[in-house]
C-alpha cells in the first residue's frame, strides 16, 4: 500500500480476509476515517416481539408454580407460533423473566407472607420510654431501635 506492503500481507498478518481489508482501503480512500466506523442497528430499540407476547410470557413466569425458562420458553414458542410471529430465542424469554421485578416475583411464587417479610422495609417505632429516643423515624423491618431494643410495629 502506502508504504510498499502488499495488502494481502497486512491483512493477514491482522487476521483479516483478504476482500475485507480491500473493502476498508476502498471506503478510506473514497470518505475518509469517518466512514470507517461502525453504524449504529437502525432498529435498536425497537421490539422484535408483540406486547401480546411479552405479557404471555411474563404471566407464565409468574404463575404457580414456579416454571423453569426453558419450560416458559417451550410455552412461548407454541404461542408465538398461534400468534403468527417468528419464535422467541431462549436468551430472549430468560431475559425477560430476569428483568421482571424480584418483588412481584416473590409475591407470585412464595405469597403475601414472605413478600411482607422481605419486601416490607420501613415500620415506625417508639420508644422504649419517655425521652428515651430524640426522633421518631423509620427503620428497617426487624430492625432494633435506639440501645438495641426491638422496635415495636405500629398500625
Amino acid at each position: 500500500m502506502e508504504e510498499g506492503i502488499p495488502l494481502a500481507w497486512v491483512a493477514r498478518d491482522q487476521g483479516l480476509v483478504l476482500r475485507t481489508a480491500q473493502r476498508w482501503v476502498d471506503r478510506y480512500r473514497r470518505q475518509g476515517l469517518a466512514r470507517l466506523a461502525r453504524k449504529g442497528r437502525s432498529d435498536k430499540d425497537t421490539p422484535h416481539f408483540s406486547a401480546t407476547l411479552r405479557q404471555a410470557i411474563e404471566g407464565l413466569a409468574l404463575q404457580r408454580p414456579h416454571r423453569f425458562a426453558a419450560a416458559i420458553h417451550r410455552q412461548a414458542v407454541t404461542i408465538a407460533e398461534r400468534l403468527g410471529e417468528s419464535p422467541p430465542s431462549y436468551g430472549f424469554v430468560y431475559t425477560l423473566i430476569r428483568r421482571l421485578d424480584p418483588a412481584l416475583m416473590t409475591l407470585a411464587h412464595e405469597g403475601s407472607k414472605v413478600y411482607a417479610d422481605t419486601f416490607d422495609l420501613v415500620h415506625r417505632y417508639e420508644s422504649a420510654g419517655p425521652n428515651r429516643v430524640g426522633c421518631h423515624g423509620f427503620v428497617r423491618s426487624g430492625g432494633r431501635g435506639v440501645n438495641g431494643n426491638p422496635t415495636t410495629r405500629m398500625s
